[in-house]
This record gives C-alpha cells, structure tokens and sequence, in this order.
C-alpha cells in the first residue's frame, strides 16, 4: 500500500493530523489518485496543507487541479478558510481560479472554488485583482448554479472594493434567473450603504429608492428571502419620513419589523448552515444580534406623537442598518487553530448615524434626569435637539449632520450644573457606542461560549430564549472588555476599579451602577431592571424581562483568589435560584478584590461557562461567570 494512503488510514481515533512532510511528491501523487473518489480524500488535502513541505505544496496544486467532487472542494475551501497559512505559495490562487473557469467540472465544484479563490486573496493584491480580472470575463450564459455563487463573491468584493466594471457584471447577473435573488439582493445593500453614508437629501433618497426596489426585486426572484423583506420594510420607513408620506401606517411597519426581525434573529446564530459552510462570509451570530436589537428598539418607539415616532423609527432604523450592513458583508479572517483573528469592515459611512446618537443619549439624558424636568432652558434646549435631529435624518443642509458642533451649542445652553453631568453621561455613552466596532477576540470568546452553552436545554431547543441570552451575552462581553481597556479616566464611575484604597474598598453597587449604566447604550436599555422584588424568592441585581420570560445578573464582590470555577461554587446557587421559573440561563458578575499587584488576568480568563445543579432538584443551569479585576494600577505604574 502507498505509504502516504496508509498513514491516512491509519489516523487512529480522534482523527489526529498526520504529518506528511517527509513523504515523496511521487508517493503525494499516487495517494491523491487513490483515494480520488474516497470520503477521506478531504483528509489527505488537510494533512499536505498542515505539512507545509514543498513536496505536500506541489501536491496541492495537483489536487487541485484533478478535483472534482464538490463535496471535497466545499472542504477544501473549508479548509484554506480556518486553518490559513502564511506563507502561501502563489500558484494556489491561480490553481484554484483555473478549477472556478472549468465548464467541464460541477458548477457547485466551481463555486467553491471561487469562494476559495476568494479567501486566498484576502491581504494579496495581486491575486485580487486575477480575481477581480476573471470575474469581469464571467459569461451570462454559464451554469446558472454557479453563477448564483458568483453573485455573492462579487457582492462581497464591491462592498470591500470599489470597481464599477465588476459592478456592471453584478448588474448584468439579474439577468440570470438563478443568480437573480443573490444580485439585487448585493447591489441593493451597495446602495443602502450609500444612503445611510450620504450627507445630500437627494443622494440620500435616490439611493434608498434604488436600494428598495432592488429589494423587492430579490424577494419576487426567489420563494423566501426574508432579510430582503425586513430591508425593504425599514427602507419603507426611511424613504416615507424623507418624503413627509405620514399617512402611510408606521405602526403597522414596526409591528412588522419587530415580529419579522424577532424571527428571524433566531435563525442568524453560528448553529446555522451558513457559518458551517461559509465561515468567511459575514459574521452570523452578530447579525443576528444585530436583527434583535431592532426587534428591541423598534417595538420601544413610543407612537402617541406621530411626528416625534416617525423621528424617533427612523433614526432607530438608520442606526441599525449602518450595524447590520457591516455585520453582513464583514469578512472573518481566522488562526490556525479556527479562531477569528480579525474582521474586515465593508466600506461604509457612520459619522451620521455616530452625530445622532450623541443628540439622541443628550435628549435622553435630559429627559430622565429629575432636575431637568422642570427648567423652562432644558426644553428649550430639548426643541433645539429634536430640529438637529430631523434636520440630520432629512439631509437639510448646512445642518445635514448633526454634528458635535450642535451637541456643544446645546451643552451651553444648559444651565451649568446640568451642562456638566451631562457632559460625563454623554463622554461614557460616547465610549460604549465606539465599543460597537467589535473586537475579534470578543467574538471568538462570544463563539466559544455559544458552543459550549449547546448543552443547555434551552439555549438548544428554544429559540427565543437562544437569542435573548445571546443579546445579553454580547453585551455582558463588550461591557467586560470596555472595563479591561479604558482608562480611569475615560469614563466618569470606573474609578472604583483603580480603587486600592483598603480602608474605603468599593461595593456591589458600585459594579452595578457601572454596569446598569452601560446597559443604557445599548438594546436592552429598554428591558434592563435593576432590583427586581419577588424573584425566585429574593431580590435580583438586574433582570432582562422580555416577553414574560427573564434572566438574571447577579453582581457580587470577593477579596478570596477564586478561579471562574470557584466563583460558581461561591454564588452560583444564588444566582440560579432566580431562575427557577424562567430560562435556565443567567449571569454570574464578579468584581474581583483580590490584589494582583495591580494587573489584571488577560480577558480570556475572566470569562467561562459554568454549570450547576442546585440541591434541590436535577436541573443543570448554565453560568456564564464574569469576573471583573479591581485593585488595578494603569500600565505605567506595574513594575
């Protein structure tokens, strides 16, 4: 037998890579012949690409030059995509774009060619641009099927790089009855991406009109396409608000997008078939965060007040499509061992929607604050900040972006005591929403904790309660690595954590101020309780009540060297008693006294799932454990 095919074969369990460095070219050759039509074939590809050799190197190239099974190229591209190298030979693009052009192989074969063509380029100009070359040469009357994947490749790359010639080969693709649904769908997020970064009304407006019949062109292209549908309800809103259409029903358009982005969230997670096939192509699991958030925010619009509803959805709407846009044309670029390394962002303009904010956390700031309430200024000031608002949304020049120039005029404008609380509540709010360009080592130990958690019954089997958790756990994560990263003084209230002072040591309420003030930046502002009575017998420290259903974060603090098991020994039955009546999942918040000279563990290892079953019963919860370190000294200061 081959040396190589016996070394595949006999693997043993588990599965282990097999080094096959030292192997022959000739011994390489014959193996890829023999097992051509083997299911293990996928096995031969990833030891040659572990190894590394220039035998196992030239080997590929034949690979893939001789592939045909679409199933051993889908792993193949699978493959290149999880495991990268860095050193690549420069031949694999050109290989792999040779396979993507051959007429005579499985158009599915093709495709996932391209897309592995695709990933390749990714940081290599030159081979982008072979791949940009080839793409521009497509021909309309090849297989449909591959034409379909063709679309998205394109759509991927124009919402990256900007190529009018490859735009007109997106364009041109509607033609093709299967490549339909995929083209318009791309060219009508290309030109969402435009309205929401454009400044002008007209621009604006000709691009969400583009953008929305594109979008209906996708969904009558296809039998479902329920992410057209959910674009083309909130572009709906936009384009009616731009145009003073009032009369049409903006109730009606957010309960629709509040019940269809609540659905359909649930179905956007790393469980999904696409982040198993295309782990490349977009960001799943943020997505559907993203869709979810809508669902919250949307369903929070307050419709009493037509006009102020109409501003208030809209706004709403712009800011999250500008979050779903980079969500869903975001490229995962992976380590060796399959996490994500790093994201690359499509092209897309905030500075709007990031100018509204500031306005919109001002107004809300005024409008909660108890002192605020009764001074005749702050509603002046509070009319000043809705014009700037609707001016912004409705692109009126010269005050098309509300700018920081217009929160400083109504800053000043405030009486002075108010003016400076609300400048600390808008810089910390500032903070959280630039926290929103998410860290990929965030979404790595999202993804981790997402897997780990499928043993839970009802994260597994429910849906809703599968989403909701995941809301909550992204921004637990986001609030855990803001705490890691800033300064004490970036943030007004975070100097409890550089606190080491043991005389005066912070509380409990200290973490939760930080953290229930945190929450307000975000979706679940709007479903956020902070000390809730008659929960599981107690009173809980903040509780996400949706829907009748809840799930609790318990805050404590500890001066005992626990590891994240050891917390959940320490206070895990106290926070799932909370939850006996509701999901079994919840928070677990730890702010951490213990002194490490000053430093604190990298983020890694303050974050973990946990399980417990309460002596009372036979039911497993699931813990998500947060520790966050206190007694910290800023880096300069460590010796």
């Amino acid at each position: 037998m081959n040396p190589v095919v016996r070394k595949i074969f006999d693997r043993g369990s588990g599965h282990p890579i097999v080094d096959l460095s030292g192997e022959t070219l000739a011994d390489l050759l014959s193996a890829i012949d023999e097992l051509s039509d083997e299911a293990i074939a996928s096995d031969l590809f990833h030891a040659m690409w572990t190894s590394r050799s220039p035998d196992c190197d030239a080997a590929i190239s034949h690979n893939i030059d001789v592939a045909e099974d679409p199933g051993l190229v889908a792993e193949i591209a699978r493959i290149v995509t999880l495991e990268p190298r860095v050193h690549l030979p420069d031949r694999f693009t050109s290989d792999l774009l040779r396979l993507a052009d051959r007429r005579d192989r499985h158009p599915i074969t093709r495709a996932q060619a391209l897309k592995a063509a695709y990933v390749l380029s990714l940081g290599r100009p030159s081979d982008m641009r072979r791949l940009q070359a080839q793409l521009l040469d497509i021909s309309l009357d090849d297989e449909p099927l591959f034409l379909q994947h063709a679309a998205t490749v394109i759509g991927f790359i124009l919402a990256h790089i900007r190529d009018d010639e490859l735009l007109m080969v997106l364009n041109n693709l509607m033609a093709v009855k299967a490549a339909e649904s995929e083209a318009a769908m791309s060219l009508g997020l290309l030109w969402m991406a435009e309205g929401l970064g454009a400044t002008e009304e007209t621009a604006a407006l000709t691009a969400f009109e583009a953008s929305l019949q594109l979008m209906r062109r996708a969904i009558e292209a296809t039998e479902v396409r329920i992410d057209a549908e959910l674009f083309s309800r909130c572009l709906t809103v936009l384009l009616a608000f731009a145009k003073n259409e009032q009369g049409v029903g903006l109730g009606d358009l957010i309960d629709e997008i509040h019940r269809i982005a609540f659905q359909y969230s649930a179905t956007a997670f790393p469980s999904d078939d696409r982040a198993r096939s295309d782990p490349w192509m977009g960001a799943p699991a943020l997505e559907g965060i993203r869709w979810y958030e809508l669902s919250i925010r949307i369903a929070q619009v307050d419709q009493r007040f037509r006009s102020r509803a109409w501003l208030h959805a809209a706004r709403v709407i712009e800011e999250e499509l500008v979050r779903l846009y980079a969500a869903s044309r975001s490229i995962l670029l992976h380590t060796r061992d399959g996490g994500i390394d790093a994201i690359i962002r499509p092209r897309i303009s905030d500075g709007l929607q990031r100018d509204r904010a500031r306005l919109a956390t001002l107004e809300q700031w005024l409008e909660e604050n108890q002192e605020a309430a009764h001074s005749p200024s702050v509603a002046a000031v509070r009319g000043m900040i809705a014009e700037a608002l609707e001016d912004s949304l409705r692109r009126h020049p010269p005050a098309a972006a509300a700018s920081e120039d217009a929160v400083a005029e109504a800053l000043n404008q405030l009486p002075p005591d108010l003016a400076v609380g609300a400048r600390e509540h808008l810089r910390s709010s500032l903070v959280n929403f630039d926290l929103e360009v998410t860290d990929p080592i965030l979404l790595q130990v999202w993804s981790d904790l997402a897997a780990g958690l499928q043993r839970n019954d009802d994260y597994r089997n429910n849906s809703g309660a599968r989403a909701f958790f995941n809301t909550i756990l992204y921004s637990t994560l986001s609030f855990v690595f803001s705490r890691t990263n800033l300064t004490v003084s970036a943030v007004s209230g975070i100097d409890y954590l550089f606190n080491r002072d043991k005389a005066n040591l912070p509380i409990e309420k200290d973490l939760q101020k930080d953290f229930y003030s945190f929450l307000q930046s975000t979706a679940l502002r709007a479903v956020a309780i902070r000390e809730r009575n008659d929960l599981g017998g107690g009173r809980s420290d903040i509780d996400f009540v949706l829907g009748g259903a809840s799930v609790v974060a318990e805050l404590k603090k500890t001066d005992v060297n626990h590891d994240l098991q050891g917390l959940a020994k320490a206070f895990g039955l106290q926070t799932a008693a909370y939850q006996r009546s509701s999901y079994t999942l919840c928070v677990l918040m730890v702010l951490d006294l213990v002194d490490r000279r000053g430093d604190a563990p990298n983020v890694r290892e303050c974050v973990g799932l946990q399980e417990v079953v309460p002596p009372g019963g036979t039911t497993m919860y699931s813990i998500v454990v947060v520790r966050i370190q206190g007694m910290r000294k800023p880096p300069h200061d460590l010796k």
